[in-house]
């Protein structure tokens, strides 16, 4: 945190890659836990990355295009980016459009408390309604996926039984929800 305080943010970035990507620190303290979903151990499932391998005709993906998962130069491009606050820019999309934020329940880097702190300390018109919006129980066919709340033009949804990868886990959850 002090990091970003100082405006270090490239630091910041470090410090959190540190703890939040590397496997060694995972494996010692998190006995090998996957940081995206805190319920599976070892490696994610990327069966994802196949299909879209496989099916690039089908949508409209020219061939010489290839889907890696977690591709380093992008990632690494962003770099200063990753601490930077963007709770401004969240609350000129709010007052203008609506905006849906979601979040697996079960996503151990980006929780769900986390995303609610985060929520709820936005300086926006609306944040004293936002605050004292119910949660609304979400089902598919009876069945409980999740909950969901709704002031004005935000919406979060958080998706049960879910991680980080909230189409990959409960892809009907995703589909429905969108």
């Amino acid at each position: 945190m002090l990091n970003i305080y100082r405006g270090a943010l490239g630091n910041a970035t470090v410090h959190w890659d540190y703890l939040t990507n590397n496997d060694q620190v995972w494996d010692t303290y998190m006995g090998g836990m996957n940081e995206f979903n805190f319920r599976q151990y070892g490696p994610g499932d990327e069966s994802f990355a196949d299909f879209l391998q496989k099916n690039k005709g089908s949508l409209g993906v020219p061939p010489e295009v290839n889907y890696i998962p977690g591709n380093d130069k992008v990632y690494d491009s962003f770099h200063e980016d990753i601490s930077k606050s963007y709770s401004a820019d969240l609350v000129v999309a709010i007052r203008n459009v609506k905006v849906l934020i979601y979040n697996g329940q079960e996503d151990y880097v980006v929780n769900t408390a986390g995303v609610l702190n985060y929520l709820n300390s936005l300086r926006w018109d609306n944040i004293a309604s936002w605050k004292r919006a119910r949660k609304d129980v979400w089902r598919i066919n009876n069945a409980i996926r999740g909950w969901a709340k709704v002031s004005g033009n935000l919406w979060f949804v958080l998706v049960n039984r879910a991680g980080h990868l909230v189409p990959t886990d409960q892809p009907d959850s995703a589909f429905n929800m969108l």
